[in-house]
């Protein structure tokens, strides 16, 4: 268990359930929500990480099919009308 928090206790309260200098809270509950918070934005930030690797990939997918498709349109001849409406 890694303690990213943990509330200072100098004046050696003798209530850790319900501390006075925390409001009322618990210290262990206070350290709690501290590490799982941190976990929390440790995980989001992994995920948000991926998310913009996968955008990054698909924004150079699309400009690869783009450059794909601009070739293609430049190799093949325009049809005329009249070859359009004979098929």
């Amino acid at each position: 268990m890694q303690f990213g928090f943990y509330p200072d206790h100098e004046s050696g309260c003798g209530h850790p359930k319900s501390c006075p200098h925390l409001g009322g809270a618990s210290a262990g509950m206070l350290v709690h929500i501290v590490n799982t918070s941190e976990e929390n934005r440790l995980h989001f930030q992994r995920r948000l990480n991926a998310e913009r690797e996968r955008n990054s990939e698909l924004v150079a997918e699309v400009l690869r099919l783009e450059k794909a498709l601009e070739q293609a349109r430049q190799t093949t001849s325009p049809r005329t009308a009249e070859q359009v409406c004979d098929r």
